[in-house]
């Protein structure tokens, strides 16, 4: 009854919360403006949608906790995570208002990520030696932070992958953490709001805070009570962020750029040029999050062989996916 009654006002508030940033954005000049070769928006576009639905988020799940169990928390790895996550929302906001330097924000990030992991915030696969669990986790959660940020490309795209990946990561990882929960919702508040044509964008705060959150709740996850493999759930259910990142950079890096500087090697564009509406593209893009977070769910439970088997033909597919992307030509598309 209470956590219905929370959820209900997760969602009222947040609509409240995100129309009151989108005032704010505008009155202070926090917009984004159609300037850059892959920036296709007509007239400036208000940021802030991250700070609203990322602090709808913390206020109703901390009264939840605060209800529910209000010694947990204080004691808990996950009040180092959502402590950290507030910072990198911080960053990302700084960045948004005033631009930081990529590798600025790398610096940051990392020393976020190595204090989390001081705290004993890592992963810990049984059968590898602690080294690489500290080296895994640093990577994955630094990945993944500026994978979300790599795909906020689109309206609607990186909300909507990030909504349906919370609620995977929930079910899939068995640890009961409903920060998750009230993160899809105040994301799905956002997508009504941030679906083309987007009426306020998320910025880096959202994206990076977003990346951040759902890489860390992945690592305190519970997976392969039936096969090893399933361990690699949260790869999967992530994967679109990551198979993203893995094109783009090797398709600047075969033109001599540097992976951080942005351009058009999206597969979001890609698809656009093969005259996908944007419609088309946001629902592929959701069904093939929901498609890989219901193997991850689901092969959690299988038996190994069977497992292996759904991961080779994913592999596979992902693959020749791949390879028909990267000779599609986006240099000189225009019409987004």
């Amino acid at each position: 009854m209470i956590l219905s009654i929370l959820f209900a006002l997760t969602f009222i508030v947040g609509i409240l919360l995100v129309k009151l940033f989108r005032m704010t954005a505008l009155k202070f000049n926090i917009v984004d403006i159609p300037s850059s070769k892959i920036k296709f928006h007509k007239k400036p576009i208000p940021y802030l949608g991250g700070p609203a639905f990322i602090l709808n988020s913390l206020l109703f799940y901390l009264i939840f906790i605060f209800i529910t169990n209000p010694y947990n928390i204080s004691s808990s790895k996950e009040l180092f995570i959502l402590v950290f996550g507030t910072v990198i929302l911080l960053l990302g906001l700084i960045d948004d208002i005033v631009q930081i330097r990529p590798l600025t924000k790398i610096i940051v990030q990392s020393i976020i990520i190595l204090l989390m992991i001081s705290q004993d915030i890592r992963l810990q696969i049984i059968y590898l030696p602690k080294i690489v669990n500290i080296l895994l986790t640093y990577l994955w959660i630094l990945g993944i932070t500026n994978a979300f940020n790599l795909i906020d490309i689109m309206d609607g795209l990186c909300g909507g992958i990030a909504f349906i990946a919370s609620i995977f990561l929930f079910f899939t990882s068995q640890s009961g953490h409903f920060f998750l929960l009230f993160l899809a919702i105040s994301l799905f508040v956002f997508l009504i709001f941030n679906f083309p044509p987007a009426k306020i964008f998320m910025g880096d705060a959202g994206s990076l805070s977003l990346g951040f959150f759902l890489a860390s709740y992945s690592i305190l996850g519970s997976y392969g009570a039936n096969n090893r493999l399933a361990l690699i759930s949260p790869i999967l259910i992530l994967w679109l962020p990551i198979y993203e990142t893995i094109l783009v950079s090797v398709m600047r890096i075969k033109k001599g750029k540097s992976p951080f500087v942005g351009s058009k090697d999206h597969f979001a564009f890609r698809l656009r040029k093969l005259k996908f509406p944007k419609l088309a593209i946001l629902l592929i893009s959701y069904f093939i999050t929901i498609i890989m977070g219901e193997t991850a769910f689901l092969a959690a439970y299988m038996d190994l062989e069977n497992a292996i088997l759904v991961y080779f033909l994913l592999v596979f597919f992902f693959i020749v996916f791949f390879y028909l992307l990267s000779l599609i030509k986006v240099e000189n598309f225009n019409d987004y």
